[in-house]
């Protein structure tokens, strides 16, 4: 159990990409806490330091690169046996000069796909979650049979779109999974996520559902967690749904409302506060959706979310 008197470890740690989308990650070396592990560079966060200037100095020794731009990507409280730290992760969007080993460490440069390969941190996992996710998730609105179902997901693609949410209430539990296995079979490069809200849900619907799952909040509420081996995500609308989710095993989650939505344009917007509030806690990324578009992607960036998700916003545009 962790002393309740260890301190919080404050940490600047930096996500750099190179041309090609690579991102550099560094092994602990001997000595270290957690040594042979991989890890994303930084360093500690001195007393009276801000983050940026941290991130800045410790990139400057361990690289020998100068940060002249980054933004915040996650930021990560966690608990090890021996000490609490805290991850203040950002993306260095701009940098000079080649990164070097200035301190003896190995280095390497690894695509967003094969980072799972290598063993890093428990702490670090949200970290490789974060820099596989993008900054935009469409959920999908209302549709008129499969083929308008499919041309719309394929004009998100060709826009960029890459995770789609296959939301239909409307269609019964084996329609859904039906029309989710086909739309799966003839889109290509899109991670399609299976949503589990179902009006009667049961643990053998949510443990048939495939890779890429979403637990809305009443499934989570309920109790349900699906089988392993899925990339997990579920709806929170307060820190208890979040903490239902975390132990669920979901990789990331969305936080709503956070303004009116055309939807229920009656129920008012938790607000930005309430999304930073929501993300200092999150031990996973996290979706800011209600009501928002891509205009707020910088905000919700601000209050330490991965970015937004959106129905009307990105189902809407596409006829």
């Amino acid at each position: 159990m962790l002393n309740i008197a260890h301190k919080v470890i404050h940490v600047a740690v930096g996500v750099v990409r190179n041309a090609k989308g690579e991102v550099l990650i560094a092994k602990r070396q001997a000595g270290q806490h957690l040594a042979g592990f991989w890890e994303f560079p930084g360093g500690k966060v001195e007393q009276g330091e801000c983050v940026t200037t941290a991130l800045a100095r410790e990139l400057r020794e361990e690289l020998g690169i100068e940060v002249s731009e980054a933004q915040p990507l996650i930021t990560i409280p966690y608990d090890y046996p021996e000490k609490r730290v805290l991850l203040d992760v950002h993306e260095v969007t701009q940098y000079s000069d080649s990164p070097v080993s200035g301190e003896g460490q190995s280095i390497r440069w690894v695509s967003q796909s094969d980072l799972r390969d290598y063993t890093f941190p428990p702490a670090n996992a949200p970290i490789v979650t974060a820099v596989q996710l993008p900054a935009v998730f469409c959920i999908s609105g209302e549709f008129e049979g499969f083929a308008a179902l499919r041309d719309r997901c394929g004009s998100l693609q060709s826009q960029g779109i890459t995770h789609i949410q296959l939301r239909a209430p409307h269609l019964e539990p084996a329609e859904y999974l039906q029309v989710y296995r086909r739309l799966s079979g003839e889109i290509e490069g899109v991670s399609l996520f299976a949503n589990t809200d179902w009006q009667h849900p049961n643990v053998s619907q949510v443990e048939q559902m495939p890779r890429y799952i979403h637990l809305s909040s009443r499934v989570l509420r309920a109790g349900y967690k699906p089988v392993a081996g899925g990339v997990i995500s579920a709806a929170c609308h307060d820190v208890e749904e979040l903490k239902l989710a975390e132990h669920a095993g979901a990789h990331f989650v969305f936080f709503s409302p956070v303004k009116p939505t055309s939807s229920h344009p009656n129920t008012p917007g938790v607000g930005w506060e309430a999304l930073r509030d929501f993300c200092a806690v999150a031990k996973v990324p996290v979706y800011a959706l209600g009501g928002l578009s891509e205009l707020d992607i910088s905000q919700a960036r601000q209050c330490g979310a991965q970015g937004i998700a959106a129905i009307s916003a990105l189902w809407g545009r596409i006829q």
